[in-house]
């Protein structure tokens, strides 16, 4: 029975981390502070041990001996190529699960789209993160393919779990990517996976005009994302 509650308080304890290090509360290069989240959780050392070397394991913190636990501070470089990764992955799944979309979540997406471009119209934000991921999770979990969908999840996760800044981005860019999801739709509607997938590849999570996105999501200095794709070597 010690097992199985450590195990519970484990979960509770890794799903409190993910969600304070997706807030933006504890930030990259910052410490965990151990002592305050045992006193809020109610939680011995044991579970908190688990769940960091679960965390280090994903990437996501480093446990340094004598310093304690700091959340990995990711070079812009890394975090770029985790999202061409990521775009990669979820585009690959979003083919996978084309025609199930078409069947089961055309009407999630729509009614998803609908709210929160009447709410770009009088420049409200405020639910642009939340539906974000809504949106994406209603064909994600489309996919068949049960290893492909945790791949994606993984890599998102490793994205939104090293926030520079509020979420929230510019209103200029959520009306992009907004506009981006309704064209999304049509090619679920009239298009083909292939179509998807090159939509959701090469635009959606595409770099092209939208290196000063980058630069803002990340706060490094204006052309950053410009000279980092000109140093690349290009692809053969």
């Amino acid at each position: 029975m010690e097992i199985v509650r450590n195990e519970s308080m484990r979960k509770q304890l890794y799903a409190y981390i993910k969600e304070k290090l997706n807030s933006g509360e504890i930030r990259r290069g910052e410490a965990i502070n151990q002592k305050e989240i045992l006193e809020t959780l109610g939680i011995s050392k044991t579970p908190f041990r688990d769940c960091m070397i679960q965390l280090e394991a994903e990437g996501i913190v480093s446990i340094i001996p004598c310093k304690g636990v700091v959340v990995r501070d990711r070079p812009f470089e890394e975090l770029i190529e985790l999202n061409e990764i990521a775009g990669s992955l979820e585009s690959s799944a979003l083919e996978a699960a084309f025609y199930n979309i078409r069947d089961n979540a055309l009407e999630g997406m729509t009614s998803i789209v609908d709210e929160v471009l009447l709410r770009l119209g009088r420049e409200d934000t405020s639910l642009c993160y939340e539906k974000n991921l809504d949106f994406h999770m209603l064909m994600i979990d489309e996919c068949p393919n049960e290893a492909l969908r945790a791949a994606v999840l993984r890599y998102r996760d490793l994205i939104l779990d090293f926030p520079a800044k509020d979420i929230n981005i510019h209103l200029k860019w959520e009306k992009i990517f907004w506009n981006e999801h309704r064209q999304m739709i049509d090619i679920v509607k009239n298009g083909d996976p292939k179509s998807l997938f090159d939509f959701s590849k090469y635009v959606h999570w595409g770099w092209e005009d939208k290196e000063e996105y980058f630069d803002e999501l990340y706060l490094v200095a204006f052309g950053t994302m410009k000279k980092y794709l000109a140093s690349r070597p290009a692809a053969h």
